[in-house]
């Protein structure tokens, strides 16, 4: 059995925009595609990102989401937290690598002011020096 739709009601001021869009006469300012400009390349990069991270952590490294049915769904937070609670250094390098230092610092502070954290009280304090020093060196 159909739904039945609902029908769209439009006052005037709608029903003359919609004509002036599908008549072609409505284009975007160039702030609006300037944004649409960038909301696509955040995008891409995002998809850029996502696909080097299971390229490089998800698909060689399974048993650090061992628990986790569709690994390739993972978000990068939960790649982030997976590499730095299991992973070795070089992992931790090309993690950086990939997703930026600053990135990483972020995400990982975030993680540990959550209620449940998945990181061992010897990895924060590890990651919080290591983050510290970087800040050291930038001052």
């Amino acid at each position: 059995m159909a739904k039945k739709q609902k029908k769209i009601v439009l006052d005037e001021y709608e029903k003359e925009i919609l004509e002036a869009y599908e008549n072609g006469m409505l284009r975007p300012s160039k702030s609006q595609a300037d944004y649409q400009k960038i909301a696509r390349n955040t995008l891409k990069k995002n998809h850029t990102i996502n696909s080097q991270l299971n390229a490089q952590f998800v698909e060689k490294r399974p048993y650090f989401w061992w628990w986790v049915r569709d690994k390739k769904a993972l978000s990068v937070e939960s790649v982030v937290e997976g590499v730095l609670a299991y992973g070795n250094m070089n992992d931790v390098y090309n993690l950086f690598k990939i997703i930026g230092r600053e990135k990483v610092k972020q995400i990982f502070f975030q993680q540990i002011q959550l209620k449940r954290c998945n990181y061992t009280p010897r990895t924060i304090n590890f990651f919080k020096k290591v983050f510290e020093r970087n800040a050291e060196k930038k001052s």
